[in-house]
């Protein structure tokens, strides 16, 4: 038995470190294949996601350069141009801004630490067009509707508030922070009044981006306000026309052709921008991250580790039997 051993031994010993190498490879080969199969799922779920706050056909406006006699009045004749045409059935503008609530100061339930200690939260505020076509889903309270869109300033703001908050903010609490006013330069106080609760896992659009990368966010302690009147000028109006437009094309009407007639309006006023449907920056993503691709090359490399690990185990053993037959 123990010449058996040993020639055994011997017959590993003539493997040298290769099973131990491929045992390395097979090893990597197993966590790069969880890693592409976590970002296939992750992927996937994008569609979901993306699916509770707009339509695939919705077209994104990105704005790079507005070109000479860059201003906000150029933007909105640009918009208002928009807004006419018959094949055009609804443009939406938000802004997702960081506000401090004193209220939420050193709060746990804000998760990023330097945010808490300020009490900064996420805000989001949709214009009227926006908000008629986008429902936000409330298990308590009431959601939000043109109407609450005024033209005039207003101190009370009705907000929707994440799941997060329900407990420490109940329906009708209110929070003062302040908003800018770029029309007058300055700060104006406001009442966030509490109206509805989100229900669990609130998605909103993150904005800012020319695709969907950063601009489909979720958070568990989000705003959802609507847009103030004191938003319409400056610096803010010029965010909301640049960055986070939205584009709903008529019935009946191919989104080929929508596109075709923004880029004559781009090119007419001189600005500069890409157009795109959502459904196309989602494609654009899932290339990026080429999550199939990754899947399929660890299938194959961790097929080949298996197939060399079990090769040369198998030749150790057969080496083994061989020296064992000749000796007996």
């Amino acid at each position: 038995m123990f010449l058996n051993l040993r020639v055994c031994q011997g017959g590993l010993r003539r493997q040298g470190i290769r099973p131990f190498l491929v045992g390395i490879q097979l090893f990597i080969g197993f966590i790069c294949f969880l890693i592409g199969i976590s970002m296939l799922e992750s992927t996937m779920n994008h569609d979901k996601i993306i699916k509770k706050v707009t339509d695939f056909n919705t077209l994104h406006l990105f704005i790079e350069d507005i070109g000479p006699n860059s201003t906000s009045e150029k933007l909105l004749s640009f918009y208002n141009n928009l807004s006419k045409n018959d094949k055009i059935k609804n443009i939406g503008t938000f802004l997702n801004l960081n506000i401090p609530f004193k209220e939420l100061i050193d709060s746990p339930l804000i998760d990023n630490k330097k945010q808490s200690e300020t009490g900064v939260n996420k805000v989001v505020f949709l214009d009227k067009n926006l908000l008629e076509w986008t429902k936000f889903e409330v298990k308590k309270g009431r959601g939000l509707n043109k109407n609450d869109v005024g033209s005039e300033p207003n101190e009370i703001i009705p907000t929707l508030i994440g799941p997060a908050l329900e407990e420490q903010f109940p329906l009708g609490t209110i929070l003062s922070s302040g908003i800018a006013d770029d029309r007058k330069m300055t700060i104006v106080d406001k009442k966030f009044v509490v109206v509805g609760i989100l229900k669990e896992n609130p998605v909103y659009w993150g904005g800012g981006s020319s695709t969907l990368a950063n601009s489909i966010l979720t958070n568990q302690t989000m705003f959802i306000c609507p847009l103030q009147s004191e938003q319409n000028y400056g610096n803010q109006l010029i965010t909301r026309l640049k960055t986070n437009m939205l584009i709903q094309s008529e019935e009946n009407t191919s989104t080929e052709d929508v596109k075709k007639t923004i880029h004559k309006n781009l090119e007419s006023n001189k600005i500069y921008g890409s157009i795109s449907t959502i459904k196309e920056q989602l494609e654009e993503l899932k290339k990026n991250k080429s999550a199939y691709h990754l899947v399929f090359f660890d299938l194959f490399q961790f097929d080949f580790a298996v197939v060399h690990f079990w090769t040369y185990w198998r030749n150790a053993i057969v080496s083994c039997s061989k020296i064992q037959r000749i000796w007996n």
